[in-house]
């Protein structure tokens, strides 16, 4: 497994560490419920949606817990937070990223021409709640920063770290709790 050091500027999902080439899509760490989210080969992250946009989890905290953690979630919470779909515009272009996640723990991406998902899982690791999503589908087509890198081909992991000011919003960092550099997605 190659592990990237630097953080990335990532597609849709703005920012994370990546892993590339591995055999297996896990990075380590636990999943709450310790199953593999991998889809079968004929599953695809576009198909079977089960979350309509503005959805929230029954399980997931009020605005006032979230303000009261500072934005910091287990793994329970993110999992109830997660699913939906979320919108981050760039400042300087206007580009909508545009990240759906389903209940079903995959996710699509659209922004400008590039579409692609896979699967995705929140872990606890290093005192922090953790998106880590696995490509398993990219169309290889342009994104918002500029590149057309085809993240299938590499079987590209990304992480990032998240936490929730609010219920309708889901800042990304490269640091635990929010800390670090960070980019906020809004539920639609």
């Amino acid at each position: 497994m190659i592990k990237r050091s630097e953080v990335l500027v990532l597609a849709a999902l703005a920012l994370g560490a990546c892993s590339s080439g591995s055999d297996s899509p896990s990075s380590g760490g636990s999943s709450i419920d310790g199953s593999d989210p991998s889809p079968s080969s004929d599953d695809s992250p576009s198909r079977g949606s089960d979350v309509e946009p503005g959805s929230i989890g029954e399980d997931a905290p009020s605005d006032e817990e979230l303000a009261a953690a500072q934005g910091v979630v287990t793994v329970e919470q993110a999992l109830a937070l997660v699913p939906g779909q979320w919108v981050h515009t760039t400042s300087d272009t206007q580009c909508a990223q545009t990240v759906t996640f389903t209940n079903e723990r995959r996710f699509t991406q659209t922004e400008l021409d590039k579409v692609a998902g896979g699967v995705y899982r929140v872990d606890d690791i290093d005192g922090g709640t953790e998106l880590v999503y696995d490509y398993t589908e990219d169309n290889g087509r342009v994104d918002c920063f500029g590149n057309n890198e085809q993240l299938v081909e590499d079987g590209a992991t990304f992480t990032n770290f998240i936490t929730f000011p609010d219920r309708n919003t889901m800042t990304f960092s490269s640091s635990p709790n929010g800390a670090g550099f960070s980019r906020d997605f809004i539920r639609q």
